[in-house]
C-alpha cells in the first residue's frame, strides 16, 4: 500500500544572535566585523590616542550572554566594560571602547578576544604609530641656519 501526502514541522524556541560592530573615528555608521576580522585605527602619534566605540548586539529572539572580554597588547585597552558576564535581551546592545595608545612607532596590532554564547571569539586591532618631528628654520641676516 502507497499512501501519499505531507507533514509540517514547527519549531517553536528562542535563539540569540550576537552581532559585533564597530564606529571608528573617521566612519560615520558602525560596521559589522565577523570574528577573526580586523577593526582598524587611524594613524596616532606616540602618546596620542585614537579610539573605536565596540557594539555587541542582540538580533535573535532568545538572550545571549557575553561572559569575557580580554585584550592581547600593550598598545589596545579596553574601556567603558562593565561587569561580565552579562546577558543581552533581544533587540539590546552592550557598548564599550578600545582605545590605541601606541608606544612605539610602526604598525601595531592587538587581539580582542570574547566569549559570546559560550565560545571564545577573537578580533583583530590594528593602527600605525608615528613619531612626530618637529623641525625649524631660523632665518639671520647673515644667511639660514638650522
Amino acid at each position: 500500500i502507497t499512501v501519499q501526502g505531507f507533514f509540517a514541522l514547527q519549531f517553536v524556541g528562542t535563539a540569540p544572535e550576537l552581532v559585533v560592530s564597530y564606529i571608528g573615528a573617521d566612519a560615520q555608521s558602525y560596521m559589522p566585523v565577523a570574528a577573526g576580522g580586523i577593526i582598524p585605527f587611524p594613524a596616532t602619534s606616540l602618546g596620542a590616542t585614537s579610539a573605536s566605540l565596540i557594539s555587541i548586539a542582540n538580533r535573535g529572539s532568545g538572550a545571549g550572554e557575553v561572559t569575557s572580554a580580554a585584550m592581547a597588547s600593550e598598545d589596545f585597552q579596553i574601556t567603558g566594560l562593565g561587569l561580565l558576564p552579562t546577558s543581552i535581551p533581544p533587540g539590546a546592545e552592550i557598548r564599550f571602547g578600545v582605545r590605541f595608545q601606541p608606544r612605539v612607532e610602526g604598525v601595531r596590532s592587538g587581539r580582542l578576544s570574547l566569549g559570546l554564547l559560550g565560545l571564545n571569539t577573537d578580533f583583530n586591532l590594528t593602527g600605525d604609530a608615528f613619531q612626530t618631528r618637529f623641525g625649524y628654520e631660523l632665518i639671520q641676516s647673515s644667511g639660514v641656519s638650522e
